[in-house]
């Protein structure tokens, strides 16, 4: 029994010499119980079991099992390992983030940008995007006449989608400047202005990852995207169903861990905290009405 105790005591013992001996500091065991899994931690222990068992069955010897499995331990898991240099994987290195932030020179600020640009891999498209209530659309239909174009000004949106029928069926965007060279008096067909100037709205799938989202948008084809879910229920056919809207402002976001702010953003008080919405003050514009309607 005083043998058995001593053999449970002894490896503690070691693990803390070892511990000391290859400066594994308080900050990196924090990491490290925070991103292993339990699957890493019980490894260890399984390995040095069944080793031994393996090399009892090799050499039969049980002295010579002992010395064989632990000059093998030593040597291959615990020097070779320790000469190799500290690599962090992307979630270790978030973690020694938070962990140093009280010693580093970093703002909170800063921070944020480094850990979204790290988890940018890990997030889908579904993780950032849009409701459909909150997007400002117009049906495809619609006469540009003074009132509609005063809605969009008012909107304070430069990227607008268009739709038919309801608003999950979207078709066309469509650009406030494509309205530059329109006379409110005219009364113009929507129709007609996005027929011109084509721009087709694009779809990608709601598991996309928010690096690839951020290497299309960067292309500068388009800044909004519908997101989309393959719907294989019920007893039809499968379909793309329309979830909701992505933009690149909602992946920067989600990089800076910050709203964007513009000026038609409105707020209660000074605080940014405060924010209320895309809700741009109300103007007077019938000082470029036709008197005559």
């Amino acid at each position: 029994m005083i043998l058995i105790i001593g053999l449970l005591v002894l490896p503690g013992i070691l693990s803390g010499l070892n511990l000391g001996l290859m400066a594994l500091d308080p900050m990196e065991l924090h990491i490290v119980q925070n991103c292993s899994t339990n699957k890493e931690k019980c490894c260890n222990v399984l390995v040095n079991s069944t080793l031994t068992i393996f090399f009892d069955d090799l050499i039969g010897s049980r002295i010579s099992t002992v010395i064989a499995s632990t000059i093998g331990i030593v040597i291959f898991w615990k020097i070779v390992p320790q000469e190799i240099g500290t690599v962090y994987n992307r979630e270790k290195l978030v973690e020694k983030l938070k962990v140093t932030e009280p010693y580093n020179n970093l703002v909170r600020e800063e921070l944020n940008i480094i850990q979204g640009a790290l988890e940018l891999c890990t997030k889908m498209v579904e993780d950032v995007m849009m409701l459909m209530e909150n997007c400002f659309m117009i049906k495809s239909d619609t006469i540009l006449d003074f009132n509609t174009m005063l809605e969009i000004m008012e909107s304070g949106y430069t990227c607008i989608p268009i739709y038919e029928e309801n608003r999950s069926n979207m078709t066309d965007i469509l650009y406030t400047k494509d309205l530059a060279f329109i006379n409110p008096d005219d009364c113009t067909p929507l129709k007609t202005i996005t027929k011109f100037y084509s721009h087709p709205i694009h779809a990608i799938f709601h598991d996309t990852k928010l690096n690839t989202m951020l290497e299309e948008f960067k292309k500068g084809k388009f800044h909004l995207a519908i997101v989309q879910k393959v719907n294989s229920e019920g007893e039809c056919n499968s379909f793309c169903e329309v979830l909701r809207l992505v933009t690149l402002e909602d992946v920067i976001e989600e990089i800076i861990k910050l709203e964007i702010l513009y000026e038609s953003d409105q707020f209660i008080g000074n605080s940014n905290q405060n924010w209320v919405g895309n809700q741009k003050k109300k103007q007077d514009f019938s000082a470029f009405k036709d008197p005559r309607h």
